[in-house]
């Protein structure tokens, strides 16, 4: 086995060995009668190159002591421009965001390709659940409204009578022989009965509120048990994630291509009863279709915290490529399945003239995705694509792309690799086979993207392997593969 570079081993051993072997020295502290926390925050070191710190920042997140903060922090976000399908990034690291019209002032970049999620649904079976919903209600007059009622008529009649009494007294106090006495307690009592009939009506006023409150009927729900069908689905959510570091003083970036698959399964109700009692609660076993298609819309929030460690794995194995963010977004560009695609320019023998592909050829171009990247691959049998080599990275399972959108799985067909840079994949979705060319062709620029064919009427002619350098793998080397490819039913 060839030995890691002395910089790639330091970060390695940084990744293992835990924060303390990320951090730069740093002068001792003055000695205070506190104690040191022990899961005190972090400070950015002062020193290391990109993968360094992108090690020392992944370390501090498992730990839980990262800098809360995005002051001072040495690594900035920059999410390339684009329209995100099906999924966003949620930005949970403590990093200042730069952009393209805002450079950011640090030097090292973690660039964020938008997602492109594809959800797709699959019905594994139909059951039946037991649900309750409301039968009937029955509505009876409230015996608290009824109580109410009947103390403030009582309130009323009481009031009645004090204000009766209170006119008698008045007509006693005037009949005195003096009238000035008369005066006197007639304008007393009058002041004494304004004060006590502004306290009855205020007693009166919180009677009457009090029994506002009270509901007058009460009713009551009879409830029964019902059958819900359901049915259950799986809902799959799947993407090749791309992000990648760059060191803007060095010139150099490491990129990743992250599998991400998220599969759940739901009971979706065909038909729920709109006085279904567990669906109002919110603790039915089951989902209503209006409920289960909402959440299949919404996007699917990936956090960016989840495949740092990837990232900083990556960059401490590997050398880096040249180039910056121009570069990478190049890398990153993947030209889209075009149902008439311009495959290859061919130069065939000069007796003869110049063929274009057919429209009908397109029906078995796919495109692949995995770990190393992505890359153009083509049906070479009824279930067998053949792709670049470097697409699976260090995995056995890659995810293809039929040109109508459908997203199957392949696996290698295999066991010891036929070529160094190709794999013949099996598929389970079935696409027309491509028929191998005779001739040696004779290629000139644009080649086709890495993957893809180059045709010469409808035959495979050459595989393009490196479209900037022109390099190609004649059809004669693919002739092993066609016989793993091809079985009795092709």
């Amino acid at each position: 086995m060839a030995r890691l570079p002395s910089r790639a081993a330091l970060l390695l051993g940084c990744l293992s060995l835990g924060p303390a072997a990320c951090t730069a020295p740093s002068p001792p502290s003055p000695t205070t009668n506190e104690q040191p926390a022990a899961a005190a925050l972090a400070r950015w070191p002062e020193q290391g190159d990109c993968p360094f710190l992108l090690a020392w920042l992944a370390r501090q997140l498992e730990e839980g002591t990262a800098p809360l903060s995005s002051e001072q922090a040495p690594i900035a976000l920059l999410e390339q421009p684009g329209a995100a399908q099906g999924g966003r990034w949620v930005l949970d690291l403590p990093l200042p965001q730069a952009s393209a019209e805002n450079a950011s002032p640090a030097r090292c970049l973690l660039v964020l390709a938008p997602p492109q999620v594809v959800v797709s649904q699959r019905e594994l079976g139909r059951r039946t659940l037991w649900s309750q919903r409301v039968r009937a209600v029955h509505r009876r007059l409230n015996p608290d409204y009824e109580a109410g009622r009947r103390a403030l008529a009582r309130l009323q009649e009481r009031h009645e009578r004090e204000e009766r009494a209170h006119t008698r007294e008045l007509r006693r106090l005037g009949a005195s022989d003096d009238p000035l006495v008369s005066l006197a307690s007639v304008l007393g009592g009058l002041v004494l009965g304004g004060l006590g009939a502004l306290a009855r009506e205020e007693e009166l006023q919180q009677a009457r509120s009090e029994l506002a409150a009270v509901p007058r009927w009460v009713e009551e729900e009879e409830i029964e048990s019902y059958e819900v069908p359901v049915v259950d689905i799986e809902l799959l959510h799947h993407s090749t994630l791309k992000l990648a570091l760059v060191d803007t003083q060095d010139g150099r970036f490491w990129s990743i291509a992250e599998p991400l698959e998220i599969r759940k399964v739901f009971s979706v109700a065909e038909s729920v009863h709109p006085k279904d009692k567990r669906v109002s609660a919110g603790d039915a076993p089951f989902l209503t279709r209006a409920h289960f298609e909402e959440r299949a819309r919404a996007p699917l929030e990936i956090r960016l915290s989840a495949f740092l460690a990837p990232l900083a794995t990556a960059a401490a194995r590997e050398a880096g490529t040249r180039g910056g963010v121009d570069e990478l977004a190049k890398l990153w560009v993947e030209p889209a399945l075009d149902p008439t695609p311009q495959v290859g320019s061919l130069e065939p023998a000069p007796a003869a003239p110049r063929l274009q592909p057919r429209a009908a050829d397109a029906a078995a171009l796919v495109r692949v995705e995995g770990q190393g990247g992505s890359a153009f691959g083509f049906y070479l049998g009824r279930h067998a694509v053949l792709t670049l080599r470097r697409v699976l990275g260090d995995s056995l399972l890659a995810r293809v792309i039929t040109p109508d959108q459908f997203v199957t799985w392949g696996v290698p067909i295999e066991d010891t690799p036929t070529h160094p840079e190709l794999v013949l994949l099996h598929v389970p979705r079935a696409g027309p086979p491509l028929p191998l060319a005779t001739s040696e062709p004779s290629v000139r620029p644009p080649l086709p993207p890495a993957g893809a064919p180059v045709l010469i009427d409808g035959r495979v002619a050459a595989v393009s392997l490196e479209p900037r350098s022109g390099r190609i793998l004649p059809a004669a080397h693919l002739v092993p593969l066609l016989r793993l490819a091809r079985g009795p039913l092709d």
